[in-house]
């Protein structure tokens, strides 16, 4: 991965998570548990408007707790707010993990 980051450098964009390239959403794409890729970049939209961007739609209903990360939709995209023994079972695979990573600012 370190390899893929040091060539293809991100491209910073409003409502879209880049780093770490490999995220969440990207994972369940790539295990067919989001059956489109797209469908990422809807994530980070309707949480309000933000100062630097001004046009971004106010989120109504919030999403409620344990569907955060994909905006509350009710799609295949609820996966990315999965536990790994609900990944688990689906994938019928005992060995995975979410990857977890320390974000610094």
């Amino acid at each position: 991965m370190k390899n893929e980051e040091q060539h293809n450098p991100p491209t910073p964009k409003h409502g879209r998570i880049i780093f770490p390239l490999y995220t969440m959403g990207k994972v369940c794409v790539d295990k067919k548990l989001i059956d489109e890729e797209w469908k990422l970049n809807e994530f980070e939209t309707g949480k309000g408007s933000d100062e630097r961007f001004g046009n971004d739609v106010a989120g109504e209903p919030l999403p409620l707790d344990g569907h955060i990360l994909n905006g509350g939709r009710t799609d295949d995209t609820d996966w990315v707010n999965a536990t790994n023994e609900e990944i688990r079972a689906e994938l019928k695979d005992p060995t995975f993990n979410w990857i977890n990573y320390t974000i610094r600012r």
